[in-house]
């Protein structure tokens, strides 16, 4: 097992450890906000605990997509990338227009989500196109291989 290996494992306690203890603490906020943000970052800790987990057993099982599910996948990403396109000009909007420094700090804070989130989903599809043209070489191959065994 690799020092990386290693590390994103112990990472993937120390996140999901690190969200446990930032969700008791919103237990704490009465304001909304408040507790909105630490949910948030708590939410986001969890989510550094998945990806950890997702490098420490590596990505080899996406050669398994089916063409199907690559379709699939590929139909969910596309109809996300036009949405958050769509909330990114929407917040950007409001933002110019708004007043009230602590609304703009927290939709800047969404806009950097959305715009990291949209980057994200381009550069997941160019991946799922990338197994998406293997899937069909492969199986171009294994029809061509039938046909020239019947000829």
């Amino acid at each position: 097992m690799s020092d990386l290996t290693i590390f994103f494992k112990e990472m993937i306690d120390v996140e999901r450890d690190y969200a446990r203890r930032l969700r008791e603490t919103s237990k704490h906020a009465r304001n909304t906000a408040v507790k909105a943000l630490i949910n948030a970052i708590a939410m986001d800790s969890e989510k550094h605990s998945m990806i950890y987990r997702a490098l420490a057993e590596g990505l080899s099982n996406v050669e398994q997509l089916t063409v199907a599910e690559t379709e699939a996948l590929l139909g969910e990403i596309n109809y996300h990338l036009q949405t958050e396109a769509e909330f990114i000009q929407q917040i950007k909007s409001i933002m110019k227009n708004c007043r009230d420094e602590t609304v703009k700090f927290i939709l800047n804070t969404i806009l950097k989500d959305e715009t990291y989130h949209h980057q994200l989903l381009l550069h997941l599809r160019e991946f799922v196109e990338g197994k998406r043209k293997k899937l069909d070489e492969a199986l171009w191959k294994i029809l061509w291989g039938e046909v020239t065994k019947r000829i």
